[in-house]
């Protein structure tokens, strides 16, 4: 009774899982037809269409209470003196990435730290970048159309399945973890120019998924230990 109680239980969850997973696949199929469309438009577009550059102000506070509190007079007359020579001069430019490019209008002391007012372009987005991250966003959605369809194949092995030991249990489970490898590797090399792209930086640094490295283990783990359980399952059927 416990045992076909469990059995329910594990077919309900996979039809759950099979539901989700369907939902999920139908509306990133959507996403990337819109997505197709879209790249297809810009490529027909002339490739000097869009240049779009966000600008404005903004004002950055650093808290330096316990700071100042061990700082001499003198060393607070000297900072005081080093921004009103700093507010003497004409803007001085801050340069956080290729596309950021930042004029510090000026700096003062405050009771608890120094206040500085800035204002420039934070962001500069030409169509060139559009395309790629567009192209980006495409191939992301269909590796995650695959991933998906994968899943869906284990939770209909379980919605099936008369015991959590069966051989289609065990393979949609390997194969799902097997699927997630390149889709990791493929995923961070995709946000890494995305990111790249984005910032305007010049040079690109792999980035390693580590919450999507443990599911994959986590899987590999599970198959083994399925595998076990069904070899002794088999077992215990012989020896009855």
């Amino acid at each position: 009774m416990i045992k076909q109680e469990a059995i329910r239980k594990i077919n309900s969850m996979g039809k759950a899982g099979v539901i989700f997973s369907r939902i999920l696949k139908i509306l990133m199929i959507v996403a990337a037809v819109f997505i197709l469309g879209v790249a297809i438009l810009l490529t027909i577009l002339p490739k000097d269409f869009l240049t779009m550059e966000v600008e404005g102000t903004g004002t950055v506070h650093m808290n330096l209470s316990r700071l100042m509190e061990q700082m001499t007079d003198e060393g607070i007359a000297e900072t005081r003196r080093q921004i009103e020579a700093l507010n003497q001069q004409p803007y001085s430019s801050l340069s956080i990435n290729q596309s950021d490019e930042l004029d510090i209008v000026s700096a003062e002391i405050t009771a608890d730290g120094i206040q500085v007012a800035m204002q420039g372009s934070f962001m500069q987005f030409t169509s060139r970048e559009l395309r790629i991250s567009i192209w980006l966003m495409l191939f992301y959605l269909i590796m995650g159309t695959v991933v998906t369809s994968f899943a869906e194949k284990l939770c209909k092995a379980f919605q099936n399945c008369e015991t959590p030991f069966a051989d289609d249990v065990i393979r949609w489970m390997r194969n799902t973890a097997y699927c997630l490898i390149p889709f990791a590797v493929l995923s961070s090399i995709t946000d890494t120019f995305s990111s790249g792209i984005v910032n305007g930086a010049s040079s690109f640094s792999l980035t390693i998924n580590v919450s999507m490295i443990l599911v994959i283990l986590i899987l590999l783990a599970l198959t083994f230990v399925f595998r076990y359980g069904a070899v002794l399952q088999q077992e215990s059927d012989e020896t009855l």
